[in-house]
């Protein structure tokens, strides 16, 4: 008998890569496709490159060197929202959110993109970011608005003549009066006995376009018992810069917010939590220890920070704080939710963690309730005829998965939990409730033909509900949902929860 020749195994891990590209995690996809159903733009389009899948493809062809930067290749990692819808429906624990936003850096150090990219990334990183040169840059819309100037150009045709750059003036709301951001207070006193010691993240857009809702926030915080404080020296988060692949700048920020909140402790005593109302600034702050991974210094710092921050309804719901709240409301009608198909789904972590999140070792739920909902598949979009719902009562709402409290940061029990406390507030289901509107952080403004074609999928499932209030845990949702709301014609307002749950106990 012949000696067996052994044989040999080439591996599939490139000897030398990016540090952005994250091989090793990349081969955690099986391909199973269990994600395509789940992912917005491949429902849309139907293209496999356009599927999570195909992305992790085209991502193993640039770390193995399989292939060049190309701008098609760029096209199709640019069309993904980085919802991470797809990671809610993977059994096999694929870290989607950390691989694309490595790659996305990849590309940034790699790839020259054309001049018009350019100038609109510059622009929206370097004024976003920032309140008060949002503020300047919002200027001008504050004096047309009050003027009355805005109406007019939007009925003569002119705001039509500046073509997406006029139609995103109806997505900015109402803006508040620039004194309620200058003069947000730093520290905010329990009602009642207190139960806890908070920090608030008062955030950039939520800051300058939506600041009434970090004052309901304050005010919901401190009728639930706790002191809050909300430092002035903080910043953004990082978390626009980490979604376009500007890592080291993002760090940056990261870098800062940790510090202020250190000395805010060092100074004042510790917190028991640092409260975010803001689903895609949550996911971030809840991810710092994976931006810091290896650094000696900075990432059990990052982590220190991490394992405090809660979006607002997951500290809410915890029982001492929702009972504070329950004994503020007055009546007694119980809210009616209208029932909706839903069961548990295993998920079967691989050897660092089943999500991004979980991979960097924060606990995310695993009861029925809390994971996603399988819904009968009838949809507005169905021809099929079934029976329809008795109509909703005036005060109905419906609830919107914002896609980084529900995908990033696996919340989607809790602002349900919260809203079913109100008296008299009936909660109508929403098809597709965890499919995204087409916001994703500055998405609807770099692609705004699939931000559209979403946000119409998203209007028509609103409009089917018969509910006239929606509500959300994202200031981008908002905005996009009402600029859907002006656009297709559905007689809705936005809320958020915490403004539900301050007019419910004032």
């Amino acid at each position: 008998m012949s000696e067996s020749i052994p044989l040999e195994f080439r591996s599939h891990t490139p000897g030398k890569t990016s540090v952005h590209l994250d091989h090793e995690r990349m081969m955690d996809c099986i391909h199973c496709g269990l994600c395509l159903s789940q992912c917005p733009t491949y429902v849309e389009t139907g293209l496999e490159a356009d599927s999570p899948r195909g992305r992790i493809y085209l991502m193993r062809a640039l770390a193995e060197g399989r292939s060049e930067i190309t701008s098609g290749i760029v096209e199709h990692l640019d069309l993904c929202l980085g919802c991470r819808a797809c990671e809610t429906a993977c059994p096999s624990g694929v870290q989607y959110g950390h691989l694309i936003e490595g790659t996305r850096a990849y590309v940034r150090e790699n790839y020259e993109r054309p001049r018009k990219d350019q100038v609109i990334g510059k622009l929206v990183e370097s004024i976003f970011p920032y309140p008060n040169r949002m503020e300047a840059a919002l200027l001008p819309i504050r004096v047309l608005r009050r003027t009355g100037l805005m109406k007019l150009l939007h009925q003569s045709g002119v705001m039509k003549l500046l073509g997406y750059l006029g139609e995103m003036e109806r997505l900015l709301p109402k803006l508040p009066p620039m004194q309620q951001r200058l003069n947000f207070p730093e520290r905010w006193r329990a009602r009642g006995a207190k139960q806890a010691n908070v920090g608030l993240i008062t955030g950039c857009v939520m800051q300058v376009m939506q600041s009434p809702i970090n004052a309901a926030t304050a005010r919901v915080l401190c009728k639930a018992g706790c002191d809050v404080a909300a430092p002035k020296s903080q910043g953004c988060c990082g978390a626009l810069h980490a979604h376009t692949g500007a890592i080291e700048k993002a760090k940056e920020l990261a870098r800062q917010n940790i510090e202020v909140f250190e000395a805010w402790q060092r100074e004042n005593g510790d917190l028991d939590a640092i409260i975010i109302n803001a689903a895609g600034c949550g996911a971030a702050l809840k991810e710092y220890p994976g931006w810091f991974k290896g650094d000696a210094i900075w990432e059990e710092r990052a982590r220190a920070f991490s394992e405090k921050v809660k979006d607002v309804s997951e500290f809410l719901a915890q029982q001492q704080y929702k009972a504070r709240l329950a004994d503020l409301m007055d009546g007694k009608k119980k809210t009616e939710v209208r029932s909706q198909k839903s069961e548990a789904r295993d998920v079967l972590p691989n050897t660092t963690g089943a999500t991004t999140l979980e991979a960097l070792g924060h606990s995310v739920e695993k009861q029925a309730a809390n994971q996603q909902l399988s819904l009968e598949p009838v949809s507005a979009f169905s021809s099929r005829s079934s029976p329809q719902p008795p109509a909703p009562s005036p005060s109905a709402v419906t609830y919107h998965d914002a896609c980084h409290l529900a995908h990033g940061q696996g919340v989607r029990a809790q602002p349900r939990e919260l809203l079913s406390m109100i008296p008299d507030l009936e909660i109508v289901p929403l098809v597709e409730s965890e499919m995204c509107c087409g916001s994703a952080g500055t998405y609807n403004i770099v692609q705004p033909e699939m931000a559209m074609q979403l946000l119409e999928r998203k209007m028509k499932n609103i409009a089917a509900t018969g509910a006239k209030t929606v509500v959300t845990g994202n200031p981008g949702c908002m905005m996009q949902i009402l600029l859907g709301a002006q656009k297709f014609g559905v007689p809705i307002v936005v809320k958020h929860p915490v403004e539900i749950l301050d007019d419910a106990t004032r």
